[in-house]
C-alpha cells in the first residue's frame, strides 16, 4: 500500500512540475483598462523553418511556433506588431483563443483595418477595454544602399574616413537616402500615418526599422561609447555621430521614442536589438565576431493621449536586455517592449 502511495505521490508531483513549466495560453483577464502593452517582433522568415540562417526547426523541437509564442506570453503584451510575418494563421492558432489578428499586428483587443500595402506596412485600429481606441501601424523598412553601419564598416576596412567628420556623415546619408523611398520607405510610413495625427489620434508605430536612430549615435557616444563592431580589427571604432534620416524624419512629425523617452543613457543603455549572438561558420551567415550592432527594431507613439510608462529590449539570458527570457531564442532579432498609459 505504501509503495503505491509512494508511486501516485511522485505521478502527482511530476505532472505538477509539468503544469508549471508549461506556458498557459489562455488570455488573462485585463484588467487595467487606461494602459496598453506593445511588443515590436521580427519573427524571422514567418516563424517557419529558417535553417538557411541558422534557425532550424530541429533546433526548437520540430518549430518555432511555440518558442515565439512562449516570448510573446511572457512579455504580457496586449499587442503585438510583428515583421517577417507568416502569411498562414499559425502564429494566431499557437498564440490559443481570445487572440485577434489584423494583417501582421495581432491583439487582445478588437482589430479593425485601416490601411495596408501588403506585408510591408499595415495600419489597425485597436479597441480598448475603456471604450477608447489606439491606431498601430507596424512597418519593416529597406536597408537600400546596404545597411548604414555596413557601409561605415567597409569605409574602415578600406581606410577611407575623412578627417573632417561632418563631410563623412554627409556621406554616408547620401549613400542611404533611398531609405525614404518606396513601399518599404519612411516617406510611405510617414504619409499613412499623418491624418492620424493631424486628426488628433493615439498612434503607435512600431517596426524593424533596418536603420539605427540618430538618438543612438551621438557626440557623446563617440566619446563614451563602446565599439558596435563585435571584433574590430582595425584601430578605428565603429563610433560615429550620424543624424540619420528614417529617425530624424519620424522625429520631425513629432513621434517620440519609446525606448529614448525612458532610457535617457544612449551610453548605458545603447539598447542593441541587432543581433543576438550566434557561433562564428553559421550557416547563411558572417561570422558573429563581424557584426555591426544596431538599435533598429524601435516602438514610437506621439503624445496625443498617451504617456510611456516603460520600455525594455527583450532578450535571451545571453543579451543585454532589461528584460531576459530563459530560453532558446527564436529569432536573429531582440524584441521591444513598450507600455503606456491612456490618458
Amino acid at each position: 500500500m505504501k509503495q503505491i502511495f509512494k508511486y501516485l505521490f511522485g505521478f502527482a508531483t511530476i505532472f505538477t512540475l509539468l503544469i508549471q513549466c508549461k506556458v498557459d495560453k489562455k488570455t488573462e483577464q485585463y484588467t487595467d483598462m487606461n494602459q496598453v502593452s506593445i511588443l515590436s517582433f521580427n519573427i524571422l522568415q514567418g516563424g517557419h523553418d529558417a535553417s538557411n540562417v541558422g534557425f532550424p526547426n530541429t533546433r526548437f523541437n520540430g518549430s518555432r511556433f511555440d518558442d515565439l509564442v512562449n516570448v510573446i506570453l511572457k512579455t504580457n503584451a496586449t499587442i503585438v506588431g510583428v515583421q517577417e510575418d507568416t502569411k498562414t494563421d499559425s502564429l494566431l492558432i499557437s498564440l490559443g483563443r481570445d487572440w485577434n489578428r489584423c494583417y501582421n499586428i495581432y491583439s487582445k483587443f478588437k482589430l479593425k483595418p485601416l490601411g495596408s500595402n501588403g506585408e510591408l506596412l499595415n495600419a489597425c485600429r485597436a479597441y480598448l477595454p475603456n471604450g477608447d481606441s489606439v491606431v498601430v501601424v507596424n512597418s519593416h523598412w529597406w536597408p537600400t544602399g546596404g545597411d548604414g553601419p555596413g557601409l561605415i564598416k567597409q569605409r574602415i576596412l578600406d581606410n577611407d574616413i575623412p578627417k573632417d567628420l561632418k563631410v563623412f556623415e554627409s556621406e554616408i546619408l547620401e549613400a542611404t537616402k533611398q531609405i525614404a523611398e518606396g513601399p518599404r520607405g519612411y516617406k510611405a510610413t510617414i504619409d499613412l500615418i499623418e491624418p492620424y495625427l493631424e486628426a488628433n489620434e493615439k498612434v503607435i508605430l512600431v517596426g524593424d526599422f533596418n536603420e539605427p536612430s540618430h538618438l543612438d549615435w551621438t557626440d557623446r557616444y563617440v566619446r563614451e561609447g563602446k565599439d558596435r563592431w563585435v571584433k574590430n580589427p582595425t584601430e578605428v571604432p565603429l563610433r560615429f555621430a550620424i543624424a540619420w534620416q528614417g529617425s530624424k524624419a519620424l522625429a520631425n512629425i513629432k513621434l517620440s521614442d519609446a525606448y529614448r523617452t525612458v532610457n535617457t543613457d544612449e551610453v548605458a543603455q545603447p539598447g542593441i536589438t541587432w543581433t543576438p549572438p550566434y557561433p562564428n561558420g553559421t550557416i547563411g551567415r558572417q561570422d558573429y565576431d563581424n557584426q555591426e550592432l544596431a538599435r533598429i527594431d524601435r516602438i514610437y507613439f506621439n503624445d496625443t493621449g498617451l504617456s510611456c510608462k516603460t520600455a525594455s529590449v527583450v532578450t535571451g539570458l545571453n543579451g543585454n536586455g532589461e528584460i531576459k527570457l530563459d530560453c532558446d531564442w527564436p529569432s536573429d532579432h531582440w524584441a521591444v517592449l513598450a507600455s503606456f498609459d491612456i490618458k
